[in-house]
């Protein structure tokens, strides 16, 4: 399973396509990399490599005042070990929770601390914050856990499909078709991508497709989400593992 991995910003499937984002990629120094999503403007999101943060599932345009977001992390995980409490009071500055490892077998590998914040159309600046993102690996496969602070400016949409004590757990899934930058849509394409048969990701060496789970939820004033691409584990599995996360508060 290759790691094409974003945070909330994604609309629900396929309802809210009339509203399109456009995302693109640049490289900073010291193998720093940032992600632009610019709202309401063509859809089209940029393919991540070796940048170990969770970017993008649902829920972005949920304010209408957020015009873009912008998220950055060095490609280079922050923690290659559990972190501990005193650690996460310095960087990210909070304490989210964390399991070493999940009943299915899933344990965790790293975690990258980055920053993110939000404009408004005319440039100013909505807020700033970091988030932190860690992978938890089973054989071939792995997802993401990504938390950061509760913000009001990106809501949760999908689908509730389930409640733990108070806190609803939103659902999403959707096809990516990942193409080229140069790549051009035939028509077939744009049909697909009204439907909302596919979300298409710029940048990609060659053409392919992939399936992307999202299960997010808001718990002690931080936002909780879990993403993985490509991978066996059902909408169920990500309930019950976001039960873990929950009853070990």
């Amino acid at each position: 399973m290759k790691r094409y991995q974003w945070r909330k910003a994604f609309p629900e499937m396929p309802l809210s396509y009339t509203e399109r984002v456009e995302a693109t990629l640049a490289s900073l120094p010291e193998e720093k990399e940032v992600m632009t999503m610019k709202l309401k403007k063509r859809f089209a999101v940029p393919v991540f490599a070796l940048l170990a943060m969770m970017l993008i599932g649902t829920g972005l345009m949920a304010t209408g005042t957020l015009s873009t977001l912008f998220m950055s992390s060095d490609s280079r995980p922050t923690y290659t070990e559990m972190p501990t409490v005193s650690e996460l009071e310095k960087n990210p500055g909070f304490v989210p929770v964390l399991k070493d490892s999940f009943k299915n077998g899933y344990r965790f590998e790293s975690a990258v601390v980055g920053d993110s914040g939000g404009q408004d159309e005319f440039g100013n600046d909505l807020f700033e914050q970091k988030f932190i993102s860690a992978d938890y690996v089973k054989g071939d496969d792995r997802f993401t856990l990504t938390v950061e602070p509760y913000n009001d400016f990106i809501k949760d949409q999908g689908t509730v499909v389930d409640s733990v004590e108070g806190i609803d757990l939103f659902y999403s899934s959707y096809m990516n078709k990942f193409v080229p930058g140069d790549y051009e849509l035939t028509e077939q394409d744009k049909k697909d991508e009204a439907s909302g048969k596919y979300v298409f990701a710029y940048g990609a060496d060659t053409v392919s497709v992939e399936k992307t789970d999202y299960l997010s939820w808001d718990m002690d004033g931080l936002s909780y989400s879990l993403m993985a691409t490509d991978t066996p584990l059902s909408r169920e599995d990500f309930i019950v593992m976001a039960k873990e996360i929950i009853a070990a508060e």
